[in-house]
């Protein structure tokens, strides 16, 4: 399984791996609101529900696609950069993985890859959160990545088929989801943690 070769230190504290679920992000908020510390991740095979910022749809193929999401407990001043940057860290491991092509984020949530028949979208990230009773607040990041193909088909208008790419279109050693997630782990440093502890 996917869980069993991730980190188990640091911010990740439990792993849940499934192979069919609405959303990661259903799953995440589920736990969030009984309670559940920050430092959880959900991984998927594959979503029959899946969703993008603002409400769009995210499409994946089972297998083929990354599709992670995970819990923080966030103060409130640090809220609104979480996204961009947990996309910026997103943007850089799949830059990385994509030597020798301009990767970059698409504002506020997208990675992309500028090809010779135009830019295309490789990822996306969404954040979703809320205040609870009492005043604790949870924040679910989540995101999905193209690996092995691209999904096809029309989704919110979109022909997802000249409009999305997969890293192993152009990557000269091909990725799996195992390595891009333990590398997206080992470089993400939440932000209220960064700010205890600067040594990580």
């Amino acid at each position: 399984m996917l869980t069993q070769q991730l980190p188990r230190s640091g911010f990740v504290r439990r792993l849940v791996h499934v192979p069919d679920t609405s959303s990661t992000q259903d799953m995440v908020r589920a736990t969030a609101v009984n309670g559940e510390p920050a430092g959880l991740v959900v991984i998927a095979d594959h979503q029959h529900a899946g969703r993008g910022q603002f409400g769009r749809s995210w499409r994946d193929i089972p297998g083929q696609t990354l599709l992670c999401s995970f819990l923080l407990r966030p103060t409130p001043a640090d809220t609104p950069a979480i996204l961009l940057h947990f996309a910026q860290t997103l943007c850089g491991v799949i830059g990385e993985a994509i030597p020798g092509y301009s990767v970059h984020l698409k504002h506020p949530n997208d990675v992309v890859i500028d090809t010779p028949t135009g830019t295309k979208k490789l990822a996306g990230v969404i954040a979703e959160g809320a205040v609870q009773p009492g005043g604790q607040q949870w924040m679910s990041v989540g995101f999905g990545v193209n690996i092995g193909a691209a999904p096809q088909g029309i989704v919110d208008g979109v022909d997802l088929s000249t409009a999305s790419t997969a890293i192993n279109d152009w990557s000269c050693v091909p990725q799996t989801r195992t390595a891009l997630l333990l590398a997206v782990f080992e470089a993400y440093q939440p932000i209220q943690y960064r700010s205890q502890n600067t040594t990580r």
